[in-house]
């Protein structure tokens, strides 16, 4: 109630923190959150505003949770930016027109133009959009469209930018399966000891099987294509972030080693033992397909009783399985987009118990004790106070040593198995141009490329001129 107080006659804001807090992290989440701020008497006005009391925090707070949104904020939502919405079709399409109440700042004069952002079905209908002139930019385009992109900007139909990310893609596993749901809701003949990946040895042997630098330059694409599309990396704190422990400075990062996973695999007891599972990704994230193709195969050459699939699932479902102790998916391969460039944001969700994957994962003290874990309890328990010392203190230096030690525990206990990061990539239309001709508007390490369309400028001369040349609206 009483954190943070402001003076008009000076024109400032005093904040104060209920707990020590890095300077680093606290500046970046009022950068980085300050675009939830919303005029106080347009929420009142929808029937959103905060009663100053416990229940009425609580009550605000609740029309943020599935089923209780508050559909006038969601639907119609208020802003200050150069753009508001004309039409929302979901999951299909988006169109901003420019507002009329944003008067122009220093730096972003009031736009005149309208933007489309279109979601389809497959990769190929992006392509053919960029390529006949109805799309201007295209994102998430599979690697093997990247040859006919080069042609493209070969004969100066394409132009192609790239720039690094805060975007990192791993597998990681569930010690605790429900396989009465992976029984019901995938298919009857998948099947698994519950408790298959809570053993340490099969987590270090699987993460053995994995072909990193094949899967790097062959299906990332990095040799293949010339291209630098990604980087490898161990543990979650990852080039670009504080605190980053390069791989060299860590131990028991696992390689493409099949004859020490077949060995890991007969010291854990389960060599031989019959599993049939998915490996679940996101619908459409075609970088996790192929490699975890790649995964199985190699597992099932050194244990012919290891059984993988890779399985598409939408976001919603997949989400809805992240409840823990009914988590039904194995092993699941995808990205982390961050929230904050900040350590925390990356240990919090995927190494701390109760983070966001962490939790339905199955990683608890408790539960690793009461299986017979005790020893991965105590290292469990052990990055988890390491974690809370390093996201509490003001002081940097001592945030990273701790951090170090919590990756290095992580990657003893093999949590994940770490893939690549990310390079960002544009593909646009030769005629659009980085606005005030700098590209670096749109080099920001934490958003994906097509989320900064704003800073992109249509270089036509005029509506005729880009109809005349065939360019869509």
């Amino acid at each position: 109630m009483n954190v943070m107080s402001y003076s008009n006659s000076s024109n400032t804001v005093t904040f104060r923190l209920v707990r020590p807090t890095a300077p680093q992290l606290f500046f970046t989440a009022l950068a980085v959150e300050g675009g939830n701020i919303i005029d106080a008497g347009w929420l009142s006005e929808t029937g959103a505003g905060i009663t100053f009391t416990p229940a009425g925090f609580y009550a605000y707070q609740n029309q943020g949770n599935q089923g209780s949104y508050n559909w006038k904020a969601q639907w119609e939502p208020v802003g200050s930016g150069p753009y508001m919405i004309q039409s929302y079709v979901p999951g299909q399409s988006i169109t901003l027109t420019a507002n009329p109440e944003f008067p122009g700042i220093p730096g972003i004069p009031v736009v005149n133009d309208t933007v489309v952002i279109q979601w389809v079905k497959d990769p190929e209908t992006a392509y053919n959009l960029f390529t006949s002139g109805q799309a201007d930019i295209v994102e998430y385009l599979p690697t093997e469209y990247l040859s006919l992109i080069l042609k493209q900007v070969a004969n100066g139909k394409a132009a192609m930018y790239q720039s690094p990310s805060l975007i990192e893609h791993f597998c990681t596993f569930n010690v605790d399966i429900n396989v009465t749901a992976l029984h019901a809701d995938f298919r009857p003949q998948y099947h698994i000891p519950s408790d298959y990946f809570a053993n340490l040895d099969v987590r270090e042997a699987f993460a053995y099987a994995f072909n990193y630098t094949h899967y790097l330059n062959e299906i990332v694409g990095d040799v293949k294509y010339g291209i630098d599309f990604g980087s490898s990396y161990a543990g979650v704190i990852i080039p670009g972030l504080p605190d980053y422990v390069p791989p060299s400075e860590l131990e028991n990062v696992p390689t493409y080693d099949l004859g020490k996973a077949k060995q890991l695999l007969e010291k854990s007891g389960q060599y031989g033992t019959s599993i049939n599972i998915p490996i679940v990704m996101i619908a459409g994230d075609s970088e996790s397909f192929a490699p975890a193709q790649m995964w199985a195969a190699a597992l099932n050459s050194i244990d012919p009783n290891i059984e993988m699939n890779p399985v598409y699932l939408s976001v919603a479902t997949v989400t809805a399985y992240f409840v823990p102790g009914q988590n039904a998916i194995p092993v699941f391969s995808g990205p982390w987009y961050p929230d904050f460039p900040y350590p925390s944001d990356y240990v919090d969700g995927m190494y701390k118990e109760g983070g966001f994957f962490a939790a339905p994962f199955g990683w608890t003290t408790q539960y690793l004790n009461s299986t017979g874990h005790a020893d991965q309890a105590a290292m469990f328990a052990k990055m988890n106070s390491l974690i809370q010392i390093a996201d509490s203190t003001t002081n940097s230096t001592l945030a990273g040593e701790d951090y170090k030690q919590a990756e290095q525990i992580a990657i003893n206990l093999y949590m994940y198995v770490y893939l690549s990061t990310d390079t960002q990539l544009w593909v646009v239309k030769p005629y659009m141009n980085g606005y005030q001709g700098r590209v670096s508007y749109e080099e920001n390490p934490m958003i994906y490329p097509g989320a900064v369309y704003f800073w992109w400028v249509k270089t036509c001369g005029s509506v005729q001129a880009c109809s005349d040349r065939g360019i869509g609206p």
